[in-house]
């Protein structure tokens, strides 16, 4: 691990949200994948330690053994649960999401169990901005409810800030936007 900070990364995918954490000095101890296609190419192009599984199927002491840390010890929890539940395509396939109903959305759960057990320095969960939408943001509220259970239950003082970005206001040749939703420990901004 060295000085660099840790991140402990789900549904980590190809892994563009942990390259990003790697450029900003961050060291990827753990990713949890399960498409194979994703497995190969972080295993082609990174040497990160590398869980084929789905998250639900993970105990959090496996992730933090995987990752030589102890709960606690983490410096960021990462992660983009899967969106198709709050995608506006969905919507537009069929006239609407089924969000939190949708079989997928569970994987939020999964998100904040492990944030509830590692208890990170910080984390960050990206998604599809429509995951915040007015009248539509109960994913969020679910969130923010489970979020102040576990600091309640655990002495923690997670917060959560919605943050809307759009990559092309970042230099990416793509108008794509998305919420992230970030939150320290001790409640710093």
């Amino acid at each position: 691990r060295g000085v660099s900070p840790s991140v402990i990364s789900l549904f980590t995918g190809a892994g563009g949200l942990d390259l990003g954490f790697e450029a900003a000095g961050f060291h990827v101890s753990v990713a949890v994948e399960m498409d194979s296609d994703c497995i190969a190419t972080l295993r082609h192009n990174r040497s990160w330690p590398v869980i084929q599984r789905s998250i639900h199927d993970i105990p959090s002491r496996e992730l933090l053994e995987a990752a030589d840390l102890r709960e606690g010890e983490p410096d960021a929890l990462i992660g983009g649960p899967p969106c198709q539940p709050f995608s506006k395509s969905g919507y537009w396939a069929s006239g609407d999401t089924r969000r939190l109903g949708d079989p997928r959305a569970t994987t939020l759960e999964a998100f904040l169990r492990v944030l509830r057990d590692i208890k990170p320095r910080a984390y960050l969960m990206e998604n599809v901005a429509g995951f915040a939408y007015s009248k539509k943001d109960e994913a969020f509220r679910f969130i923010t409810d489970t979020i102040d259970e576990i600091n309640k239950d655990s002495g923690t003082n997670y917060g959560v800030e919605l943050l809307v970005l759009n990559a092309v206001d970042f230099g990416v040749p793509q108008i794509r936007e998305r919420a992230f939703l970030i939150g320290a420990r001790d409640g710093s901004p």
